[in-house]
């Protein structure tokens, strides 16, 4: 008939009666014979119950491990919490079938006191026998003629006995010094793995207080950013000088409404100047007055060109006057006959004709009187002549 193995994976005992801390997790133990050692009190007959309960879970309270056994290629995982226990087949809920009644597990849970019994005699000499190596020592002493007492210290049997027996207390020291250095080690390297762990605690506390800084600090300018208004975002750092053009147009707005209230006042005054009758005014008069507007206005506009006109005569009677005499006296102008003043005009037109004509007689004459010294004429008859031309 064949059995259906129960191959324990993996067991990590978190908190058993005894053992408030638990005991180091265990994880890929061999498929048939694992061995557990240390001293007393240190978790073996722990290691044991617990293993007895994860297969027959009865007393659990106070207990709190969870492991993980093969059986038949299917995984199963057992949690025990106090006196809750849940199993689990390939990741879902199922109770261990085929296991051992719950009485037969104290077969699979003998401390040695137990063995070593009246009844167990048998069985306690067969684990003496094989705990030293499957030697029979009472058989081997008879052929041996192992004796209690030494009968003589100076046989080279003796001698080497007690040459390996001083070799083997100096290779016992040696292995007590390698122990201890390893056991030195080991308190080393767990001394590094917490020293490492505080290091690793002191970055992550360091790294949670720069957080809690940085979250103070972000909750504070958070706080300071809301008591901003909302449009802030839409600013665009010109808005101070906008605000103050904005103002001075104001101003200058203010100043308009001013000078609009004070003209809407002045027609106001005029409207009541005019004593306008409360029921209005007939449309025929408006129309007449429409039409004087009209006609004031083209008087108006007459007005100014005849102003203009009148503007550019001075111009002109001064430019006239500045080309007959720069310093002359208007003053003196009072007075005189303008139709003479047509007559004199006539006189000064055939004055400037008589001198034009003058200037060419004199050219004339000078002419002739080069041609005349060219001659050789006389200095008097020359002279004569020119008299009688000027004359």
């Amino acid at each position: 008939m064949n059995k259906t193995p129960y191959l324990l994976k993996k067991l990590h005992v978190k908190k058993m009666p005894g053992l408030p801390a638990g005991l180091k997790a265990m994880s890929d133990l061999a498929p048939h014979v694992n061995i557990i050692t240390g001293p007393n009190a240190s978790g073996k007959s722990s290691t044991a119950r617990a293993i007895a309960q994860m297969i027959w879970p009865r007393s659990t309270r106070g207990i709190n491990l969870n492991g993980s056994a093969a059986i038949n290629s299917e995984q199963w995982e057992i949690n025990i919490d106090s006196d809750q226990v849940i199993t689990q087949r390939d990741g879902l809920d199922d109770r261990l079938k085929g296991i051992p009644a719950p009485e037969e597990g104290r077969r699979y849970l003998l401390a040695l006191h137990e063995l070593v019994n009246e009844q167990e005699d048998d069985l306690a000499s067969e684990i003496m026998r094989q705990s030293i190596g499957g030697y029979n020592l009472e058989a081997a002493s008879a052929l041996l003629q192992y004796g209690p007492s030494i009968r003589n210290k100076k046989i080279s049997e003796f001698k080497e006995l007690t040459d390996a027996e001083k070799l083997l207390k100096e290779e016992s020291e040696k292995q007590q010094e390698i122990k201890k250095g390893e056991d030195n080690l080991q308190n080393l390297e767990a001394q590094k793995e917490r020293a490492e762990e505080a290091l690793r605690e002191s970055e992550f506390y360091g790294k949670v207080l720069l957080y809690l800084k940085a979250q103070q600090a972000y909750h504070l300018l958070d706080g300071q950013l809301e008591e901003f208004p909302p449009q802030m975002p839409y600013l665009t750092g010109e808005e101070y000088e906008q605000i103050t053009n904005y103002e001075q147009d104001a101003e200058t707005a203010r100043g308009d409404l001013q000078k609009f209230q004070n003209k809407m006042e002045g027609a106001a005054r005029q409207l009541n100047n005019l004593k306008i009758p409360h029921d209005g005014v007939p449309t025929q008069s408006i129309t007449q007055l429409e039409e004087l507007v009209n006609e004031i206005k083209e008087i108006d506009r007459e007005l100014r060109i005849i102003r203009a006109d009148i503007k550019a005569l001075i111009e002109e009677e001064q430019d006239a006057l500045q080309a007959i005499a720069p310093n002359l006296d208007t003053a003196r102008w009072e007075g005189l006959d303008t139709s003479r003043v047509a007559r004199l005009d006539e006189f000064l037109q055939q004055a400037h004709t008589l001198l034009g004509q003058k200037s060419l007689l004199t050219s004339e004459v000078e002419n002739l009187q080069k041609e005349l010294n060219a001659q050789q004429t006389t200095p008097g008859e020359s002279d004569a002549l020119v008299s009688g031309i000027r004359i």
